[in-house]
Formats: structure tokens, C-alpha cells, sequence
């Protein structure tokens, strides 16, 4: 990789890293002040796994089994916090249930 080719490249990389990741990182932050702890808390946690499934479906790229085994757990683990009950926290307005 040559500085010429990366000169060549720096609106992309420039659109990268305003565009996708400050402005992206500048609405999660300003939308989670917000929604309440635990809400921003699933929401953070179900990101890499969307963003998984939204890669292979939109843009074709191949998911590993691994990568799959990862998301499922990921999911599980969202599913079982979301529909266990915790019966401590069952009163409390807006709480997962």
C-alpha cells in the first residue's frame, strides 16, 4: 500500500469515518439518553448480531458457523434476560419481563 493509493482513497475514508462512525456514534449516544439502562443495554448488546445478518443478506458476505454460534448466543442470552422474569425486578415499571 503505496500513500498515493491511500491519497487516492481519502474521500471514502473520510465519508468512513464521519459518516458511519462519528455521526452513527453521535445518534446511539444522543438516542440513548433517552431510553433507560436497559433498554440501551439489549440494544448495544443485539448490535453485532444484527450488523452480522444485515452484512450477509444486504451485501452478500459469507457468515462463518462461528460467527453464527456467536450471534445465537447472543440472541439466546437477549431472549433468556427478556422472558425469564426476574421476579425482584417483575414490579418495577418499564423492567424487562
Amino acid at each position: 500500500m503505496s500513500f498515493e493509493s491511500v491519497w487516492a482513497a481519502s474521500p471514502e475514508l473520510a465519508f468512513l469515518g464521519i459518516g458511519s462512525t462519528a455521526l452513527a456514534s453521535g445518534f446511539q449516544t444522543i438516542a440513548q439518553h433517552y431510553t433507560s439502562a436497559s433498554h440501551a443495554a439489549v440494544i448495544v448488546s443485539v448490535e453485532g448480531a444484527f450488523v452480522t445478518f444485515a452484512a450477509a443478506i444486504i451485501l452478500g458476505e459469507r457468515v462463518t458457523p462461528l460467527a453464527m454460534l456467536g450471534a445465537a448466543l447472543i440472541l439466546a442470552a437477549i431472549f433468556h434476560l427478556a422472558f425469564a422474569g426476574n421476579p425482584k425486578h417483575a414490579a418495577v415499571p418499564g423492567a424487562l419481563t
